[in-house]
């Protein structure tokens, strides 16, 4: 798995690509951590590229998002693939992963200069 940062106005973006799985579950969390030391108003994971997450996986998303929440941060997920945003849906996981259906730079660009949280 590929994982990259993308710094924005108002927040970060992860982009991940490949298969997410329990073999990178320490390291994405580490990346995400370090991250969120910042004061972020946004934290964007983008999947567009993501051909497979494990349930390990989708546990580090929610580990994410709730550190994201407890320090003041709104959590997304952007261009999750279909088959992923299922399994996500299936398990119920979605009303803790929210989903932005467009592209990273369209999220980015639906987003206020700062201060406001957008219609998801």
């Amino acid at each position: 798995m590929e994982l990259t940062w993308q710094r924005f106005p108002t927040g970060s973006a992860l982009s991940l690509q490949g298969v997410f799985d329990a073999s990178q579950v320490d390291f994405v969390l580490k990346e995400a951590n370090a991250v969120l030391q910042q004061a972020l108003e946004v934290l964007a994971v983008d999947g567009s590229q993501l051909g497979f997450v494990d349930s390990s996986a989708l546990g580090c998303l929610v580990m994410m998002a709730q550190k994201c929440r407890r320090s003041g941060c709104r959590f997304i997920l952007v261009n999750f693939p279909p088959p992923i945003r299922e399994i996500i849906t299936m398990t119920k996981l979605d009303k803790l992963l929210p989903h932005y259906p467009g592209t990273l730079a369209e999220f980015v660009r639906s987003l206020p200069a700062s201060g406001s949280d957008p219609a998801s």
